[in-house]
This record gives structure tokens, sequence and C-alpha cells, in this order.
């Protein structure tokens, strides 16, 4: 039975070659069959037997065309037992069947296959970007900007804010922050240690050393490099009693130490300081002070110098109150050691001092080891009011030079003490009179170390009175104003008209003065130290006096 579509593929039948059983068996291409199933005819133009010479042209592709020949089994079987089939030459079928439907179904499964891969590798393709962009290429430009920031100024902490972890999925901070580092991130962490180590360790003066050398990219640590000359205000700490303290504490004595430059360090940071090296008990700040050529104008600048120079002096007072109020620092008074040594009621002295001039920053040492330093006379004369705090029983001195350029009101509250030779030529010796009995020892909770303390009564607003100038805040700090009260005025007013007759000549006069000073504080250092003097000329002054000390002795 013929059937008009092939049961295999399902196609449609073109073309049907079979023997014509009405003809003799003849082979023969069936043009039409009428069934029950209805009427095939033959597409003509498909047929292998058509006529060559024909103008028609098969709409298929020879890939979707399949011919199909069809051998009766007798005859196969005949063939197979004796080599040849008798009567079954011609017993073959032919059947032309278009598969197109097939093909094209193929054809587009295997676009949509197409399209799923290039689908599955565009999406991969994506996810190794993204990943690559956040796991390396991100972690890298973040370290070359670090690097770049700390060469333009290795002083200031680098900005991340454009590599901000909101932007990196949350599946990676998720791993990065549960799981082990990346080693990207812990370059990142180690470039950012190594820049905060090296910000510690170099600090102001170190900054040119630092910015050069990471910007030069050729990975040599040049220290031969000219210094450049700054003008600044510099500060000089020292510990008392440091030497019988250490062989006290021994192995504390770091902790000691550490204690009191931590609040050193944040109360001259807070002030606009910087600090620039430790030298065991001694400690040396500055403030650099603007130069009249910066593009401000000179009344500007020097407005900025005397606000540098008021903050500079008030973070040395706030110095002095938080270390007499510290815990910390306190409790070494009930050390059994400490108690041994100096007996009960320790308490930790310091001597300061402010002074300002000019120096040279840069580099000193070599390939094996550098320091960033200055070097100036004006460094030395700094470390010489210090140690001169001891001859005149004072906390602080000061130069005429830094006092010339404090305020008008925070020169209210000063004392001179002195006149010397110092450098290039004469100046007056200042002291800021403390007054250890009156310390303010319970501060509000809130309150951060360095920072002013105003009344609780006050509604000042200290960032809009600090914008106006670090001279008001003198006038509002409960430190300042505890530390200078009940401070003996007639002392300082006999003191005063004693100073006047010793720079003129009249000792006689100046040690009377002197003597009503010390009767009513014997004590007073400045006064004791002017009688010391004059009493080594049994109080007459040498001839051609020039009206000042010339050293500090």
């Amino acid at each position: 039975m013929l059937i008009p579509r092939h049961e295999e593929f399902n196609e449609r039948l073109l073309w049907l070659f079979v023997p014509d059983r009405l003809n003799g068996g003849i082979l023969r291409s069936i043009e039409s069959v009428d069934s029950d199933f209805g009427t095939w005819n033959e597409f003509s133009a498909c047929s292998l037997a058509r006529d060559k010479t024909s103008t028609e042209v098969c709409p298929y592709r020879p890939e979707e065309l399949e011919l199909v020949s069809y051998v009766p089994t007798e005859c196969l079987e005949s063939i197979q037992q004796e080599g040849i089939g008798v009567g079954c030459q011609e017993a073959k079928a032919f059947a032309r069947f278009t598969k197109a439907e097939k093909v094209r179904d193929a054809a587009q499964r295997e676009m949509i296959t197409t399209l799923c891969v290039c689908v599955l590798l565009g999406s991969m393709a994506v996810q190794i970007q993204n990943l690559t962009q956040t796991l390396v290429i991100a972690p890298i430009e973040k370290m070359v900007n670090i690097i770049k920031q700390l060469a333009e100024d290795p002083l200031k902490k680098p900005d991340l804010t454009t590599f901000e972890e909101s932007e990196v999925p949350k599946q990676t901070v998720q791993k990065k922050t549960q799981g082990p580092q990346l080693e990207t991130t812990m370059l990142e962490n180690t470039i950012l240690k190594i820049g905060g180590l090296l910000q510690v360790g170099f600090g102001e003066a170190g900054a040119q050393i630092i910015g050069k050398n990471m910007a030069s990219g050729d990975g040599e640590l040049n220290i031969m490099m000219p210094g450049n000359r700054v003008v600044s205000v510099f500060g000089f700490v020292d510990i008392r009693q440091f030497t019988d303290t250490t062989e006290c504490l021994e192995e504390e004595v770091m902790v000691f130490v550490n204690t009191i430059g931590c609040i050193l360090h944040q109360c001259v940071h807070r002030w606009s300081g910087v600090s620039n090296k430790n030298i065991g008990d001694a400690f040396l700040l500055l403030w650099k002070l603007p130069s009249e050529n910066s593009g401000r104008g000179r009344n500007d600048a020097a407005a900025r110098t005397s606000d540098i120079s008021n903050r500079a002096l008030l973070s040395f007072i706030k110095f002095y109150a938080e270390c007499r109020r510290s815990p910390r620092i306190n409790a070494y008074k009930f050390n059994p050691r400490i108690i041994k040594r100096f007996g009960e009621g320790y308490k930790v002295n310091f001597g300061l001092a402010l002074h300002t001039g000019w120096a040279i920053e840069g580099p000193i040492g070599s390939d094996f080891k550098v320091d960033a330093s200055y070097l100036s006379p004006h460094v030395n004369i700094t470390m010489t009011l210090e140690s001169s705090t001891k001859i005149y029983g004072v906390i602080l001195l000061m130069s005429e030079k830094f006092y010339m350029m404090l305020s008008v009101r925070t020169k209210e509250r000063i004392r001179k003490v002195d006149i010397v030779h110092l450098g290039s030529g004469p100046q007056g010796l200042f002291t800021f009179p403390l007054n250890d009995e009156h310390v303010l020892l319970n501060p509000p909770n809130t309150h951060i170390c360095g920072e002013v303390i105003k009344s609780t009564n006050s509604d000042v607003q200290l960032d809009n009175l600090e914008e106006e100038g670090a001279e008001y805040l003198f006038i509002v700090d409960q430190d300042v104003a505890c530390l200078q009260k009940k401070l003996p005025e007639q002392v300082y007013s006999y003191f005063r008209e004693a100073q006047t007759h010793w720079v003129t000549g009249d000792w006689q006069k100046a040690h009377q003065f002197c003597n009503h000073a010390l009767e009513i504080d014997p004590h007073d250092g400045p006064s004791q130290a002017m009688v010391k003097f004059m009493a080594r000329t049994n109080y007459e002054p040498p001839p051609e006096w020039p009206g000042y000390r010339s050293s500090i002795d």
C-alpha cells in the first residue's frame, strides 16, 4: 500500500519509481495514485527520471531531499543464499521524499543552541570581566591611587571615597569579610599600613622625602637632596627626673613615656601642630608659619601667624592640664617602686619651651638609617629655653620673638622673667604662670583630650569662636581659668619693679623689690633667679652693664 508520507521521516513524497504491475512489471515513474487516503500526484520537478530538457526547477535543496530504495525481502534472502536473485533484478522500488521541515527544525534547533551558547559565553564573559574588575583591576587602581596620593601629600591620609565598598557586589564583600583575605586586599592593606608608618615615622619633616622618592618610581631611596628652609614655631617638652623614673619602672618606662607622648601629640595635633621626634624624655614639636609671599597678603599672613602662635601656647597649656588629671599618669604615684624612690605625693613634672625662627628641613643619615629632622640654631635655642625652666623655677618659658607674635589678649596673661642674649641679640624671656593647685580635675564626660572646656553655664559656640581666633579660647577655656586662678599679682608687681631697676643698673633697689616679692611667695622662681644672679657680684652691676644677661647660666 502506498502512503503519501514516509513513516521514518514523516515528510512529503515527491517521486515514486516502482515496477508497474499493470504494464508487465516495467519500472516507471508513477504520476499519480488514487486511494482511500486521497490522491497523490508526482512532483515532477524533483523526479530523478525527468526530462533533462525540462525547465522546471526543484524548489528543494539537495540536503532537503531523501532517496529511499526498496528491495523485497525474498530477493534479499535469495541473493544472500545463492549470490544472485533470480527474477529479482528488477524488483526494486525508489521513492524520493522531502525532509525540508526536518532540516528547518534542525536548523532552528542549531540556531537556538548557538544563541544559547552565545548568551552563556556572553554572560560568563561579563561575569569574568566583573570579577576581574572587582578582584584585580579595581584593587590595583586603588593601590596606584593610594601611592599617588602619598606622593602628592605624604602626611595626608589617602582618600578612598572613590572606591566605596558599596560598589562591590555583596557576595564579594561577604567573602572578603568572612573568608580569607584576597591577595590584592592584603597588598592594599599593606600599602596603607606602610604609608601610615611612613607618616608616623617621618612626620612633617619627612613629607618631602616620602613624596619625592615615591614620585620617582625607580624604587631607590635618595636622601642626597637639599633641604627646605621653613619658618616655624618650635616647641620642646622634657620629662623631669626621667633617669630616676627609668631606673624605677625599667621595662614599664616605655608605657610611661608613651602615655605622656600620646597626650602631648593629641594636644599638639588638635591645635594645628605636628610632632617631629622624641629623644628619650624630650619631644620636639613645631607649627609651620605662613610666609608673606604665600598669596594671602601681609596682613592676612600676620593674622594667621598670630593665630598659630596662640594655638601653640594653648596646646601646651592643654597638655599640662590633661597630664595633671590623667588617671593613667596619676596612677604612678601609687607604684611601690616610685614611692620607694620619690616618696609619697609623686607627680610628673615637665619643662616646656616655645620659640620661633627658621630651620632647614630635610633628611639626615644614610641608606642604612634616615631621620627627617630640622637643623637650626633656633631649635637649639628652644632646647636651651626648656633647660632654663629649672633656673627660673617655672614650667614654661617663651622667647621674646614668640611672645611678640601672640595676640594682645594672650599677652595680658604672660609674665616677663628675664632679658638674656640669645642668638643674634638680647631677648626677653616670658612665662605663662600656672598654678598647680587649681587644676580642673573633673571635666565633662564627653570631654575629648586637648579640646577646650567651656563653663557649664556658657552658651558660647566653640566652633564659631575658634573661627574668630584662638585668642578668644583663652577666655572661655576652664583649664586656663583654673591654672591661673589666685595668682599672686602683688608678687608680679614687685618683680616688675625689681626688673626695671635691674635693667637700669640699680641692683640695690632691685634686690629690695625681689625681697618684697619673696616675702609674699618664697618659692617665686624668677625672683630667686634674679637674686642669685645679682649676688654673684654682691648686688653691684658689672662695668658697662648692658641691661641684660650675656647668657643663661
